[in-house]
């Protein structure tokens, strides 16, 4: 007999137990913030486009950008508590 899948299962995030895919993920969400920046986007513009946002990760997508100009290399957290 096949396991039936309920419509209400919560579905998993596949990154979730893959931490490569998640600071992957998190990248190329501090990247779309810098490029919404760079574009003219205000802060409030990118708390309304992104609801788990707080203006403490816009500042850290600028320091990440800076970060990673001023040293050459890409640094990630991963696990932070």
């Amino acid at each position: 007999m096949e396991p039936q899948c309920h419509a209400s299962s919560p579905r998993r995030d596949p990154a979730a137990d893959k931490p490569g895919l998640r600071a992957r993920a998190e990248i190329d969400k501090l990247l779309a913030i810098l490029r919404k920046i760079a574009g003219g986007a205000t802060e409030d513009v990118l708390l309304d486009a992104y609801l788990t946002l707080k203006k403490m990760g816009i500042k850290a997508a600028i320091v990440y950008a800076a970060d990673t100009l001023a040293y050459g290399e890409t640094l990630v957290a991963i696990g932070r508590k």
